[in-house]
């Protein structure tokens, strides 16, 4: 990974009078950079359940260990950015390293679509912010730009930057585990 962006963080919240203000204003810590490809992975804010409790704190810090699914009953808010990726750094991939580092290896499905197939019990809503990048499913493959939005519902998925240039992502991900 050649530079992972910076993403700042302001969180409002209320005094005791009921009155707006800036909480915390800085740089997100919460950050996982994938190994053997290019990828980082930046929790913004955590959710134990919903309805939530406003005044919780959801703030993700480099000391919380990442997992690519929030907990049960919990909504997870991160920013994901990918860059590009050769044929020769597709070759060399190990998916399965991938996927244990995010402590997501019962998630991975691999195969011959994508090495990064992968199915989460989750309802991902994404939101691409800056780049394109390929969407693959079990259908085939969809080219996602800037301005797109992805409401991804529990399926098999993966996601592939062949372009230029990097892509990135927001994802609002709500358990959907039974």
């Amino acid at each position: 990974m050649n530079h992972v962006l910076p993403i700042r963080v302001i969180v409002t919240e209320n005094d005791g009078g009921g009155r707006s203000y800036i909480g915390s204003d800085g740089a997100a810590t919460g950050t996982h950079v994938q190994p053997n490809r290019p990828t980082a992975l930046t929790d913004i804010w955590h959710m134990a359940q919903v309805p939530t409790d406003p005044a919780a704190d959801g703030s993700a810090s480099a000391d919380r260990p990442f997992t690519l699914s929030p907990q049960k009953d919990g909504v997870a808010f991160r920013i994901v950015q990918f860059d590009p990726m050769t044929a020769d750094d597709w070759a060399r991939l190990d998916s399965r390293e991938v996927f244990e580092s995010m402590n997501a290896s019962d998630d991975h499905v691999g195969g011959e679509l994508s090495p990064v197939m992968h199915r989460t019990s989750t309802v991902d809503f994404g939101i691409v912010l800056q780049g394109s990048i390929t969407m693959v499913l079990d259908s085939g493959r969809v080219e996602v730009s800037a301005g797109d939005v992805i409401v991804q519902k529990a399926t098999n998925h993966a996601w592939e930057n062949h372009g230029d240039s990097t892509a990135v992502i927001a994802f609002i991900l709500v358990d959907a585990s039974e």
